[in-house]
This record gives C-alpha cells, structure tokens and sequence, in this order.
C-alpha cells in the first residue's frame, strides 16, 4: 500500500466512525456528503464550513529557480512573490487556453502548487516539459498533506477561535504557522470571488485529530463539515468556476472571468502572444454567465443553448438551488447573445428543449 493510499484508507475510517450516512467518491478520494446535503449547504450560507480538499493535487518544487520559471510560464506575476505568501496563477496552452488554476504558495526552499484532483497528471506533465537547464526538482505529493478549506460567514471568529488573535493581522495571501492542541498548522488567509476564507495544511496525521479539536471546541458556532455536492451547488450560485467544467482548454482567462489573473506588465509567458491580441482587438468571443431555468423540469444530459436554430453557446454546470426556487447553471455564451434578461433556449442531446434567461455573474437576487 503506497502513503497515499494508507492516508486516504485512514481518513475513510476516521470518517466513517463518526457520520453513518456518509457517500464518498472513491475515483477522487473525495468525501461527496457527509451526513446531510441540505444542512451543509446551509452552513456555507449561515455558519461555519469545514471543507476537506486533501485530494486537491499538490506539485513541490525546490530550486532557486523556481519562482523565476513558475513567473515565465504562467500568467501572474511571481518573480517577487515573498516567503510565507500565496498568488493565484493561470497556466495556458500556445493558444492562451486554460490548462489548470493554481495556487502558488511560497515556503521558502520548497514552492508548493495546489491545483485541482482532475488535471494534476496534465499540468505535472506539462511544466516538467519546460524545465530544461534550470535548477528545479518537481515531484507529485498528492495526499502528502492533510488539507482543508475553512469558510462561511462565521469562519473569521472561528479562526480566532481555534488558533489565536494574530490570525486576524494575516492580510490577503498570507500565511503562517499556528499551534493548536500542541500540533503545528499552516494557515493561508484567502479571498477568492468575493469569498473570505482560511486554507489550513497540516502533516497528514495531524488531520484527524484536527477535525476532533473544531468539533469539540465549536462552541456557540454553527460549524459543520461540508462536502463536495454542497460546495459544488454554493459555488454555481456564487458563480465561481471550476475545474473541469468551465476551466479547461476550451476556453481563454477572458472568456472564464479570470483576466485579473494575468499580469500585463512582467512580459512574456506561455499564451501570452494570443491573450495580449485578444486583449488589443476586443476579440473576445464569448463570456461565462448564468442561466436560470424557466421551468421545473430537472436538465438531463450535455446541454447546447439555441436563439431560433443558432448555436450560441453551452452549459457547463447545472444545480438545483434553494434561493432560486429553479434549477440554474454556468454556461458560455458568445458576445452577441449575452445579454441580461434574454430568454434562450437550451437543448439536450435526446432535442429537449428547456427555455432559460441569461444573468450576470454571481447571480443576485
């Protein structure tokens, strides 16, 4: 049995021991509910979440190189990204197309990239093929880590809570090391897509009793532990898109949302040529919006969006929400036809049609 597999085989156990209703994704070791939907979907909105993204692949890397490589093969700036300081970077292909969403996350010898579970084979393979005469090591050490996301409107007293008051000096992208019950965590504040949250990494032993520590200590807070199904309904409501549904290499950082993603002023990177044109001659094709569906039918299968018999764009993501009272989505839709209020038709592969209206990102009430 490899380190990954007997972390993954602990984590299962531990967490099986304490939710009887729990439904895992074995395919990406990745915890789907763990004891109810309705309530951890509730507790991204109302309280405090505890998200566990251990199976978010992780790539280290060590050189002196490093951060100049990483800075010339991705689209933000990182040639002076400081010690103990995180940055979120794109990596595209020669056409300025999405490979992966990072987050680079500087430790000093060691540079770790935590990208997503689907695409950590493509991206490991894709910057090893650009090291040549640098002084860089690269190796896959998914699962080395125990790694969590800390978030909801409850979750900066419950950081102080759980770790101490300097945590409420860390700015935007910083991190450090914080002690709880005589174990050593690393704590990244973020904020991503209007979000405010805390990445917490510990070794791998450490995860379990973690979990424990919050859930004994919680005191008057809401907190509870969410899985991939509620993130995935809150984050289609907040707009946000994901791998590997609206990142991938179908689409362009304009046309995802993410252009403050890319510096402008470091020079050259992989893609930069086609996002630069793109940028200089308004050639952007299409742009990510929201969908809200018109009626009450549940969505079946991959669905293309219509205005009379023209293909105008596609759907990308579908989830039942709560606030809606309606199924809505994420869906691509090209410039022309984007327009707030406008009323489309999506079409499934079997030809059933579902009228939709198009909305800005995030969706507001």
């Amino acid at each position: 049995m490899t380190d990954l597999e007997l972390n993954v085989s602990l984590r299962t156990d531990f967490y099986n021991s304490l939710f009887s209703n729990i439904q895992f994704d074995k395919q990406r070791n990745a915890v789907n509910v763990f004891d109810d939907l309705e309530e951890e979907y509730k507790t991204l909105y109302d309280g405090v979440a505890l998200r566990d993204i251990s199976h978010f692949g992780l790539i280290e890397l060590q050189g002196k190189e490093v951060l100049d490589f990483l800075n010339r093969v991705s689209t933000n700036s990182l040639k002076e990204l400081q010690s103990d300081f995180s940055e979120v970077t794109l990596f595209t292909n020669e056409k300025g197309r999405i490979i992966e969403r990072s987050t680079v996350i500087n430790f000093g010898e060691t540079i770790l990239l935590v990208g997503s579970d689907y695409f950590k084979h493509k991206l490991f393979s894709w910057i090893n093929k650009y090291i040549i005469m640098e002084d860089i090591k690269i190796y896959d050490v998914t699962g080395k880590y125990a790694f969590y996301e800390l978030l909801g409107p409850q979750a900066d007293s419950f950081s102080t809570l759980i770790f101490d008051s300097d945590i409420d000096a860390l700015t935007p992208n910083q991190f450090k090391s914080f002690r709880v019950d005589n174990e050593d965590y690393f704590v990244i504040k973020k904020k991503e897509f209007d979000i405010n949250k805390y990445w917490i990494i510990g070794k791998t032993s450490q995860g379990n009793e973690l979990i424990k520590y919050m859930m004994e200590h919680k005191s008057v807070f809401d907190f509870r532990l969410v899985g991939e199904k509620a993130f995935d309904k809150f984050r289609i409501e907040k707009g946000i898109p994901a791998v590997p549904n609206e990142l991938n290499d179908f689409y362009n950082p304009y046309e995802a949302g993410l252009i403050n993603e890319v510096s402008f002023t470091k020079g050259c990177y992989i893609g930069q040529e086609v996002i630069a044109r793109l940028d200089t001659y308004d050639k952007v094709q299409k742009n990510l919006c929201g969908i809200l569906f018109n009626s009450g039918e549940n969505p079946e299968g991959n669905l293309t969006i219509f205005e009379d018999k023209r293909e105008v764009g596609n759907i990308t993501s579908v989830t039942y929400s709560a606030l809606w009272k309606t199924n809505i989505g994420l869906a691509y839709i090209k410039k022309d036809f984007n327009d707030d209020g406008k009323i489309l038709i999506a079409k499934s592969e079997n030809g059933i049609e579902y009228p939709v209206t198009l909305t800005s990102l995030p969706f507001k009430k």
